[in-house]
Parts: structure tokens; C-alpha cells; sequence
């Protein structure tokens, strides 16, 4: 598992419109974790022979899942101001947002993290991300848990360092 703190990284999500529509994911309340990643993308489904392994093989494709946790205590949602609500949702002024989904019926976003440490920058992209949205109240602010599978053809593709 994978996890980026906010004080090492930013977190943006996109749309696939031509200058792509995006919403800032800070401040972030917890650190991103990001789990599921395999060498190839796929699952290794053991073949047996009376109960003695024989060999592995490919399986299903496997796909990333990402959650973080961000503070939230301005306009849940809004017709003139960008919010994250508003993003996940395909609401207010992201109403008119195009999936990165290549079938185009289902909601699904780029999810791009810049961490940059040591002097040195990396950008990971999470390709084609869906998410489940769950808030709740806290002393310290209201908060937005987000959980999220990045699909795409094999995990491996779906993520993108550059």
C-alpha cells in the first residue's frame, strides 16, 4: 500500500474535457492510501493436482483503490464555486463535465497526486476513478471520506508515474 501525506503532495481530480475541469482535494484530513497494485495488472489463481500446488496462472484484472480523508467546512455544493461535492457528484458548475470513462454512461475522473520530497517531483495518475462519498462531523472540521477504484484495463495501466 501506497500512502502520501499532505504535507508531501497535492491531489487533483479532472475531468476529460479539453482544458479539463478540476477540483483541489486539500486539505487533506488523513494521508492518501492507495492498495492493490500487482506486477501485470491481474490476479494469480493457483492451480492445484490432489491438493499439491502445480503452477500459477493469470487471472482477473485487479484495479487499484485509493481513500483519503479531506476537511470540509465551506458550501457543500454550489452553482457558482468550484467544490469537491460538486466534482464527485457531477453537479453545479461541473454539471456540464465529460467522463474519462470511454463507454461515457458512468462518472469517472482522473485522480492526479504531485508529491514532491527531497528536491525531487513525481506525479502519479490514477487513471478512470470512481468514488463513494461518506461525510461526517468532527471537533476539529466536517469532513469527506472519499473511497475510489481506479479502473482500467490492467491496473499496472491505470496508473501513470511521470
Amino acid at each position: 500500500m501506497a500512502v502520501i501525506t499532505s504535507k508531501q503532495a497535492t491531489a487533483v481530480l479532472k475531468d476529460a474535457t479539453g482544458t479539463p475541469l478540476q477540483a483541489s482535494l486539500l486539505p487533506l484530513a488523513e494521508p492518501i492510501s492507495i492498495s492493490g497494485w500487482a506486477e501485470g495488472g491481474y490476479e494469480a489463481v493457483q492451480i492445484m493436482s490432489r491438493g499439491t500446488h502445480v503452477e500459477l496462472v493469470k487471472g482477473n484484472d485487479i484495479f487499484p483503490t485509493i481513500s483519503l480523508t479531506l476537511f470540509h467546512d465551506g458550501d457543500a455544493t454550489s452553482g457558482a464555486t468550484a467544490t469537491v461535492l460538486d466534482m464527485l457528484l457531477k453537479t453545479g458548475t461541473f454539471a456540464s463535465g465529460v467522463t474519462q470513462d470511454d463507454g461515457a454512461l458512468v462518472w469517472t475522473l482522473d485522480l492526479v497526486l504531485t508529491q514532491v520530497r527531497g528536491g525531487l517531483t513525481n506525479v502519479l495518475t490514477l487513471k478512470n476513478c470512481r468514488f463513494t462519498i461518506d461525510y461526517s462531523e468532527a471537533a476539529e472540521g466536517n469532513k469527506i471520506s472519499l473511497s475510489g477504484t481506479a479502473y482500467g484495463t490492467q491496473a499496472v495501466r491505470a496508473l501513470v508515474w511521470s
